[in-house]
């Protein structure tokens, strides 16, 4: 026989307002923040799987000589920014610093990338 749970008669607490003591504005401007990183999450597994397969795709072209080695240099650094800057989208909920830095700094470096490709 299988123990059975025991269950807790506990209420549950409603969760408290992390938001409670910033203006208005404030507050709506965060919770804005934390449902868009929370619709990022939802389709993050499919977004890394398409940045992957981008990836891939690079290194493919890379090894059969398609791509010159210096624009597929920038071409992968550019989709590891990409991926960096949805990656700090999606964990804003968790840590605002770890997400803010990755979303910069990811940003800058698919940005920077892209634009040394341009040139």
């Amino acid at each position: 026989m299988s123990k059975q749970k025991k269950h807790s008669h506990k209420k549950k607490e409603p969760p408290t307002n992390t938001y409670a003591h910033m203006n208005p504005r404030r507050q709506k401007l965060h919770l804005m923040a934390d449902e868009i990183s929370y619709k990022f999450a939802k389709m993050l597994t499919k977004i890394n799987r398409v940045l992957l397969a981008v990836f891939a795709v690079i290194v493919a072209l890379l090894l059969f000589k398609v791509l010159p080695s210096q624009t597929a240099r920038y071409l992968i650094i550019a989709v590891f920014g990409a991926a960096l800057a949805m990656n700090g989208i999606a964990g804003y909920r968790q840590s605002k610093w770890a997400g803010f830095f990755l979303m910069v700094f990811g940003t800058l470096l698919c940005l920077g990338n892209l634009i040394m490709l341009g040139q």
